[in-house]
């Protein structure tokens, strides 16, 4: 992945990968391509996962309006510059960006229609299936004991090999 990355990135190592992504995603930021700007930064973070990446895709989901992701950015961001001077400042910014997430639309879900009389006729079909199969296997034995059939079938050993011993 790595290697696919800086080949795309047109660098030779890794961190050349993350520097040039990290400038694409700046040039797309900057001309309001969000969607390729967080795409770029995002490469770089999975390349060299700096922190400063974090916050880049939190700007850019937050332009997105997908306030949820961008949340959850700059708060990885704060995990992981717990010493930013501006630590403060981002966070009332997450404040302000909370009552804007839309929670995810919520399927309804609708009761099941109980039908009453096909629960009764499948009861009474089951019941009938179990009688009606006892009743053939008792015709069926009586049937074959009336004829001097065995009741069951008959293997010789011949028929079915050896017997295995426990491994």
């Amino acid at each position: 992945m790595v290697v696919l990355l800086c080949a795309q990135a047109g660098a030779e190592t890794p961190r050349e990968a993350a520097q040039q992504l990290y400038k694409q995603g700046t040039l797309a930021y900057e001309a309001g391509d969000y969607e390729r700007a967080h795409d770029r930064f995002q490469a770089a973070y999975m390349i060299e996962p700096l922190p400063q990446l974090l916050y880049n895709m939190g700007r850019a989901l937050e332009a997105l309006h997908r306030n949820l992701e961008a949340v959850d950015a700059y708060k990885a961001y704060l995990r992981g510059m717990p010493d930013d001077p501006e630590r403060e400042r981002l966070r009332e910014h997450i404040k302000t960006l909370e009552p804007k997430i839309t929670p995810p639309p919520v399927r309804a879900q609708l009761a099941p229609v109980v039908d009453e009389g096909a629960r009764r006729r499948k009861k009474i079909a089951i019941v009938g299936g179990l009688i009606g199969g006892v009743a053939a296997v008792g015709l069926g034995l009586g049937l074959g004991l009336g004829l001097g059939l065995p009741a069951g079938p008959v293997y010789s050993p011949a028929d079915v090999g050896p017997l295995r011993g426990t491994p």
